[in-house]
């Protein structure tokens, strides 16, 4: 198989994993994602390997969390 398509695979499953992971969960209390006055309707979720973070929902798949200047936001402590 060739190496991307491996890449691709993987990253799949990791995605599907924590997806099917926000949904058992469910969404926990409020967190960094919610106004004041609300749920965002957003989970958190944090690579374990990388320590970098994304936003997702049941719904429609997660996304990378960036800050201002549109960097992924990852925790130093991750590989």
């Amino acid at each position: 198989m060739h190496p991307l398509l491996k890449l691709c695979c993987a990253l799949w499953i990791v995605s599907a994993a924590l997806i099917v992971a926000s949904i058992i969960v469910g969404h926990s209390p409020k967190d960094e994602t919610d106004p004041k006055n609300g749920l965002s309707g957003l989970a958190l979720l944090t690579d374990a390997g990388t320590g970098c973070q994304y936003l997702g929902n049941a719904w429609s798949g997660i996304t990378p969390r960036l800050d201002a200047s549109g960097t992924q936001i990852c925790n130093a402590e991750g590989k």
